[in-house]
């Protein structure tokens, strides 16, 4: 008997879409229950993702390892290195006032719609950002980065869906003039 295995690839398709889609879901009653920054950790780590509090020198990536205490620890960094946050779960950016880095590299399902809800929720403290190997990132994601008044360092590269990348370092140069850009153009 021979299985073709080409006829399962659409199930395990929309199976990991659908996953995804629960992992990165924003639950508005446990935000209410355990403050933005505890629920924003849980997600961030549900996904893959790593945080670090405010008063730790270290990354988390492990649930055992986060804080309960609302009032103690606030998310200060933020690294998504190859995970599998998305758009649907950015909103859980909502309320956290102490997040001043943050690293996108290799995050499959992060794209245009996620950069503008970074910038939207983390606008007034976000000083340190990087979004390498995102392929869903085009020029109208990069260029929403400009809002980002408070940045002090921004590093871009290898954006496939950027069609121009000098014209989008040139604009973030200018808009951005106490932030240092470094995008490297090949």
């Amino acid at each position: 008997m021979i299985i073709r295995t080409q006829h399962l690839r659409p199930f395990h398709l929309l199976w990991g879409s659908w996953l995804n889609n629960v992992f990165n879901r924003v639950d508005p009653s446990r935000i209410e229950a355990v403050g933005p920054d505890i629920a924003c950790a849980e997600w961030l780590l549900r996904c893959g993702a790593k945080v670090k509090y405010d008063n730790s020198s270290t990354y988390h990536a492990d649930y055992n390892t986060l804080s309960k205490d609302p009032q103690k620890d606030k998310i200060e960094a933020i690294d998504g290195t190859e995970s599998s946050i998305s758009a649907i779960g950015f909103d859980h950016l909502k309320g956290l006032r102490h997040v001043v880095n943050a690293k996108f590299h290799d995050c499959r399902y992060v794209d245009d719609s996620a950069i503008s809800l970074l910038v939207r929720h983390l606008e007034s403290t976000l000083q340190d950002l990087q979004i390498s190997n995102c392929r869903n990132v085009t020029d109208e994601g990069v260029m929403t980065l400009v809002r980002l008044t408070h940045l002090r360092r921004l590093h871009l590269s290898n954006l496939l869906g950027v069609k121009d990348p000098s014209g989008c370092a040139s604009l973030l140069q200018k808009g951005l003039p106490k932030c240092t850009v470094d995008y490297p153009v090949t």
